[in-house]
């Protein structure tokens, strides 16, 4: 898979809160770090990245809806990301009248 496309696999995992597929996308160790408003998120074992920050703190189960921009800068060492910076923008209410995906 190249990078581009490790990317979009990222994106499309984290939006179905997909744990597997996050762990397989990441190297071990991977070099993560991420800025939400009030935090800074340093880490380089695959499982707190994902288990405790993203899915275990960031969009843990049952969640809001809610829109959340972030930008993601990755790099690639064979088939894994291998560093990951994220900015996020935090939570914003859903505006009315955008249509729901349930």
């Amino acid at each position: 898979m190249n990078g581009d496309a490790l990317g979009a696999a990222f994106a499309r995992a984290l939006a179905a809160k997909d744990r597997d597929t996050l762990h397989a996308l990441l190297g071990d160790p991977v070099d993560f770090k991420a800025l939400t408003p009030g935090a800074h998120w340093d880490a380089d074992d695959p499982g707190e990245v994902v288990d405790r920050i993203i899915l275990g703190q960031w969009f843990e189960p049952g969640a809001t809806r809610h829109l959340v921009e972030q930008q993601v800068y990755y790099g690639v060492a064979g088939e894994r990301i291998a560093w990951l910076r994220i900015l996020c923008s935090g939570f914003r209410p859903v505006p009315d009248g955008e249509p729901s995906e349930d």
